[in-house]
């Protein structure tokens, strides 16, 4: 076993007690998937250390297991040149460990050459900003619920995608996120390409970059969503002509201007108390999703966006009792697809559904008093409907 090279784990190992003892010994080892943490002498994370050639992903899994600082150092990731994917995960059960969580996570801090980073259910309150290595091109941090502030990521000058999930304790995102732009000419996240904020039930405010003169040139993909509390996004997202796909949910004190999203393509927003404005600014916009409240929304930008719109869902969220469609959406002479979703009290589609001429799907679901379909004549033309 000593020339063993390549050793998969099965992901279901992280609910056994830890792994077989002394892994030290198998010096030759390049793959190891995953290393489960365990309390005994010969199961600790320090046996790494010896394990100079592993490459590619390595998942550590029951960190709270780690004592100290020292323990972690001495599992040696930061000599561990070959690896491209670091996943570091506590338990989901796990408390708390006498405040050590943040020396342990610097404890494992990588090797430069690190690409990516995935820290999941770490209960420290600080997440340290040195374990974030300048060559990362993906971060994920998930179930980080008592982080109450995000390191400088935005100086990380080859970021493409951040992802972060279920933190519960963070209040304010403040200027210290975009980093001091030293690496990246005065500008942060140059190079992120997509950002998901999920699950954020307490951040109330999201500052804009003091530093740095610009930011988020790059960004192509926002999805922002269980923000129960936020009001607005900073200027640099608001702003932000590099953007294509936006997707808003569950945030329903956010106020939403999308004027100067030149370049956006795909909308999709679920609970918002009003549309975005600046709707009838954008001039490339092809599909749109909303869920919400269909009487509370102004449909008269629609009729500036008559040639772009080729996808269209609306789904009704309150009283499911709406009678009829919004007749600004017969100026989307180009529309494709349409599907309507619990316009409870509607029971005839419009005539003017004659006038959308390039359509060719027609969805009603959850729209119990429909009678009939539209007139023999749209019908016709549709190659793909249902009721």
């Amino acid at each position: 076993m000593v020339s063993l090279r390549h050793l998969e784990i099965f992901p279901n190992i992280r609910n056994h007690r830890q792994m077989p003892s002394h892994m030290s010994k198998l010096i030759h080892l390049q793959t190891l998937s995953q290393f489960v943490a365990g309390f005994e002498n010969g199961c600790k994370i320090e046996e790494l250390g010896p394990l100079k050639n592993l490459r590619g992903i390595l998942q550590l899994s029951c960190l709270e297991r780690v004592e100290s600082k020292e323990e972690a150092v001495a599992a040696k990731l930061v000599e561990k040149k070959n690896l491209h994917e670091l996943i570091l995960e506590w338990s989901s059960d796990f408390e708390g460990n006498d405040g050590n969580e943040l020396e342990v996570l610097e404890g494992l801090q990588p090797h430069q050459n690190l690409q990516s980073l995935t820290i999941t259910e770490y209960r420290g309150q600080v997440l340290g900003d040195a374990i974030f290595v300048e060559n990362l091109a993906m971060i994920h941090l998930r179930e980080c619920r008592n982080c109450e502030r995000l390191p400088m990521l935005g100086q990380l000058p080859n970021l493409v995608e951040l992802y972060i999930d279920s933190m519960n304790s963070l209040r304010c995102m403040g200027s210290e996120f975009y980093g001091n732009g030293s690496n990246n000419q005065g500008h942060s996240f140059s190079k992120l390409r997509k950002l998901w904020f999920i699950g954020l039930p307490n951040l109330e405010q999201w500052e804009d970059a003091t530093v740095v003169s610009n930011s988020f040139g790059s960004l192509q993909t926002l999805f922002v969503s269980g923000c129960g509390k936020l009001k607005k996004l900073p200027n640099g997202l608001q702003c932000c002509s590099s953007l294509h796909d936006l997707t808003v949910a569950d945030c329903p004190k956010l106020s939403l201007n999308v004027q100067n999203m030149h370049n956006l393509s795909s909308l999709r927003i679920h609970g918002l108390k009003k549309l975005p404005l600046g709707l009838g600014h954008l001039t490339n916009l092809k599909e749109m999703k909303f869920v919400g409240c269909m009487q509370d929304y102004d449909f008269t930008p629609f009729v500036s966006l008559q040639s772009l719109i080729i996808k269209l869902e609306l789904r009704d969220e309150c009283s499911g009792n709406c009678t009829q469609l919004p007749p600004h959406l017969q100026h989307l002479t180009a529309l494709k697809q349409l599907s309507i979703g619990n316009f409870g009290g509607i029971e005839v589609p419009p005539e003017w559904l004659n006038n959308l001429t390039s359509l060719e799907m027609l969805s009603f679901e959850g729209c119990g008093n429909l009678r009939r379909l539209a007139s023999t004549e749209a019908i016709r033309r549709l190659t793909n409907w249902s009721i």
